[in-house]
């Protein structure tokens, strides 16, 4: 009977300690893993327009309509110049405007509705710019002529390539009369020029 209750004693005992043992050895294996924290989404703003559109004249060059800035200040347009001479020029300049808290790059320029990236041949595109182009006076209108329209009376439009969040960039749009030689026919043209702006 003795040797019953030691042996039940030590079975007690063994008991405990195995679940002790169990006990420390999950403790042992165990992890806690805590993540906190917050997020915050700031309101950003997208704004990129014009603004302070001047104008600069050289030699006899005539502004016949000037240009002017939409309400929604992302379109200059309407305008019309006159050229009589060689070294007659007008330039449009005006301010590039980031008023948003997003930094800007400039993706692609459109002409005419050509994408500026995308065109393989510059002639399709001064085709829809330069709508007469009659250099010798015969009343048709060339390749060649076209070809010599853009040389001698070349436009320049700038956008900047990138605009940071709250930055101000200058750039210009400028015709030119560059060449010596003076068409006999009527030259003139037409254009529309659009700056493409993503997120940078």
């Amino acid at each position: 009977m003795e040797k019953e209750r030691n042996v039940k004693r030590l079975s007690i005992i063994a008991l405990v300690i195995s679940v002790i043992c169990l006990t420390i050895a999950f403790a042992l294996v165990s992890s806690r893993l805590t993540i906190n924290g917050s997020g915050n989404i700031k309101p950003a703003s997208w704004n990129i327009h014009f603004d302070n559109l001047t104008s600069n004249l050289t030699g006899d060059a005539k502004i016949i309509k000037m240009p002017k800035i939409n309400e929604d200040k992302n379109y200059i347009g309407d305008f019309e110049v006159a050229l009589t001479k060689p070294g007659d020029s007008v330039k449009f300049c005006y301010d590039v405007v980031n008023a948003g808290t997003i930094d800007a790059t400039l993706q692609t320029k459109i002409i005419n509705g050509f994408d500026t990236n995308e065109v393989d041949d510059l002639n399709e595109v001064y085709k829809t710019i330069y709508v007469e182009s009659d250099w010798n006076g015969d009343g048709a209108i060339s390749d060649d002529e076209i070809k010599k329209s853009s040389t001698n009376v070349p436009v320049k439009v700038d956008f900047p390539n990138t605009l940071n969040a709250n930055e101000v960039k200058n750039a210009c749009m400028t015709i030119s009369f560059e060449k010596d030689e003076l068409p006999i026919g009527n030259v003139s043209l037409k254009m529309n020029a659009q700056g493409i702006y993503v997120q940078k």
